[in-house]
């Protein structure tokens, strides 16, 4: 079976660059499942986690919003941000998530609410996927 070439960026950090036989996301209209031979599409990536697995292994990322493109066995992923749920504690996300949070109270701008509204948003489904995998003693990698 041909695998996928897999490019997964953010603007500071490749996250994944490597072969992949199944890459799962969700978007605007549910979850996905990229594979081998997949028609040609482009589209948005939704915050959550990205799926990739490779060799049999499956590595799991947090991801904010994006957007996607496979063309010829060829995924690229543009996040605004991704981490391995392993290198987030709680503790950080609810800082990030207060942070944001105080931020929107205070501002005067509609730029700077929808900024902060998203921030919070992504915080707080970081969040409750680290909560839910520690609840459920799931590998967190």
């Amino acid at each position: 079976m041909s695998n996928l070439a897999v490019t997964f960026k953010t603007p500071t950090e490749a996250v994944f660059v490597g072969e992949s036989s199944s890459v799962i996301f969700r978007t605007p209209l549910g979850q996905i499942t990229i594979l081998p031979l997949h028609e040609p599409m482009v589209g948005v990536i939704e915050i959550g986690e990205v799926k990739i697995t490779s060799n049999g292994s499956t590595k799991t990322f947090l991801s904010g919003r994006g957007i996607f493109k496979i063309a010829k066995d060829e995924l690229t992923i543009l996040t605004d941000e991704a981490h391995s749920p392993s290198n987030l504690t709680i503790d950080q996300i609810e800082e990030a998530k207060r942070k944001a949070k105080l931020l929107s109270e205070q501002s005067k701008d509609a730029r700077t609410t929808a900024y902060t509204t998203a921030q919070f948003e992504k915080s707080f489904r970081f969040l409750g996927h680290i909560k839910h995998r520690s609840r459920h003693n799931t590998n967190l990698d």
